[in-house]
């Protein structure tokens, strides 16, 4: 198990994801496990979540001739050929780095040639909105994220040159124990892998010190706009005293006037209770008088009708014995009229209880 080397990363890298109307970059991340025999030079690929062109790169590192070189020439070789396969993938996938971090630091020095108030200075000055301090915010996040993923990139590139570092020992003090000299490597092609893994090194570290440098920028503009706020607020209180003096002005003017609306209000509804209780006096008078000569009505209506007859004593009409006498279906009368004043009379009462018991 000794001959046996294991190496895996997670490697995180900026790509365009096709949505200009949004965000258009994204930072994804690919998965590497090499497992690499020193003893026989073979060695077994694991790749989660490729993008095409890391695909052509691992297809196209495995079928060079260091691989198909036979198993005695081979050891040497597949070292070379596999730190360069390790090289050229995390190249391919750091290359988008400058572009993205170019883009973000053109997004802060927009943020710069900013003007508080209303009126701009500049043809390349905005006024500030909240928007825009949500946008550097974004902007400062987006960076702190690239940022971590190129120190977690930093250091996968250190530990394979680290890695390229312990195989060619062990590779050495193997041939060394065997005596032989076969698989040496050229010196020229070692330092050519060497300077290609310190320049991708150099470059990301370049762009790590760019992002740095853009978040120190959106931290100043913020800084910046607080400073500048802090120095309108004065103006700013004075505007809003003189604008709240002039709104409780328009307030109270406004309540004066709908205190006259309400006491306008009040005198007509005095005046309409005043014609009510008239009305009502009249229309109780009135209600009095036809109560008062209801006796009559009724007296009138029975002596008008065929239920009281006069009789006289002889054919005279002049007769002075003449008397009235109650015709014999009088009693259907009375057996009529009494269950129905009975009757209203309760119906009365018993709307005059329910109509309380609602009130209260």
């Amino acid at each position: 198990m000794q001959n046996i080397k294991e190496f895996c990363y997670n490697f995180k890298y900026v790509a365009q994801n096709g949505r200009p109307d949004r965000n258009p970059w994204s930072i994804r991340q690919v998965g590497i496990y090499e497992k690499f025999n020193v003893e026989t030079g073979q060695s077994v690929w694991i790749v989660l979540q490729p993008s095409g062109r890391v695909y052509d790169r691992l297809k196209e590192g495995i079928s060079s001739k260091d691989w198909q070189a036979s198993p005695v020439e081979k050891n040497g070789r597949a070292v070379v050929a596999s730190v360069l396969i390790h090289a050229g993938i995390l190249n391919t996938l750091g290359c988008e780095w400058g572009r993205y971090l170019e883009e973000l630091n053109l997004q802060d020095e927009e943020a710069i040639y900013t003007s508080v108030g209303n009126n701009c200075l500049h043809t390349f000055d905005f006024s500030i909105t909240f928007t825009k301090r949500q946008k550097v915010q974004q902007c400062r996040n987006k960076l702190i994220t690239a940022l971590q993923a190129l120190n977690v990139d930093i250091e996968i590139i250190q530990g394979c040159k680290a890695r390229h570092r312990h195989l060619m020992t062990n590779l050495h003090g193997s041939h060394k124990a065997k005596g032989s000299t076969k698989n040496e490597q050229d010196p020229q092609d070692l330092q050519d892998l060497q300077d290609q893994l310190d320049g991708h090194l150099a470059e990301l570290r370049v762009h790590k010190q760019a992002a740095l440098n853009t978040i120190d920028n959106c931290t100043w503009t913020a800084n910046l706009w607080t400073i500048a706020d802090a120095s309108a607020s004065f103006q700013q209180e004075k505007i809003l005293e003189y604008r709240n003096d002039e709104t409780m002005q328009s307030h109270s003017q406004a309540l004066r006037d709908l205190a006259e609306a309400q006491k306008g209000e009040a005198e007509k509804m005095t005046r309409l209770t005043r014609q009510t209780a008239l009305d009502s006096k009249m229309l109780k008078a009135l209600t009095v008088m036809a109560t008062l000569y209801l006796p009559a009505g009724l007296l009138a209506s029975i002596f008008d009708s065929s239920l009281v007859q006069v009789k006289k004593s002889n054919d005279d009409e002049d007769a002075a014995d003449a008397h009235f006498v109650l015709a014999h279906e009088f009693w259907i009368y009375l057996a009529i009229i009494l269950p129905l004043t009975a009757s209203t009379a309760l119906l009365m009462t018993w709307m005059r209880r329910r109509a309380t018991r609602f009130i209260h």
